[in-house]
């Protein structure tokens, strides 16, 4: 087996137990109010339901829109990443952890839709008063996930203007 699927197999189910298990934690020990401070002034468990996106986007709207869209939305990007695993190359292996991040990621949040009706989130990041938006493990894998992404795209221009400058060398 291709050295990307084996990723994908290990990576996808470490991210949606590590996601679902902490989630569980945070329903069965922050539900409805028993906030846990784990670093005053800085760092809490507090359980939050979120029905929207990232920072709440689209929370306020309809369910008859805003569960399909989010379901069928999250279904095809990860129907859309796991094709784009499919042609990824030996060399690009910031993106063979990258993606499976990803698919972990949303399918942990899709899973919450589907049994929650919303996602779960308990992790809350401040500084006294001045609050990161609540987040969860899946999301925490997708922003490394997109920390990866960048890095690649960063890297891979940084290959390619390289090589550009040894052409240019060469011809000279």
């Amino acid at each position: 087996m291709n050295k990307k699927y084996k990723i994908l197999l290990i990576i996808v189910p470490i991210v949606l137990f590590l996601d679902q298990i902490t989630k569980y934690w945070a329903i069965k020990n922050l539900k409805p109010n028993n906030n846990i401070t784990v670093i005053k002034g800085y760092f809490n468990f507090i359980y939050r339901e979120n029905k929207g996106a990232a920072w709440s986007f689209l929370a306020d709207t309809h369910d008859s829109f805003r569960v399909p869209f989010f379901m069928i939305l999250t279904i095809g990007a990860i129907l859309l990443v796991l094709f784009m695993i499919t042609k990824l190359t030996d060399e690009q292996k910031l993106l063979q952890f990258a993606f499976p991040l990803i698919v972990g990621g949303a399918g942990g949040n899709l899973s919450d839709r589907f049994t929650n009706g919303a996602v779960v989130d308990f992790i809350d990041w401040h500084i006294g008063v001045h609050h990161w938006p609540t987040f969860n493990i899946a999301d925490v894998s997708l922003v490394i996930a997109m920390t990866l992404l960048g890095l690649e795209v960063i890297l891979s221009g940084i290959k390619e203007h390289k090589s550009k400058k040894m052409e240019q060398i060469n011809e000279d």
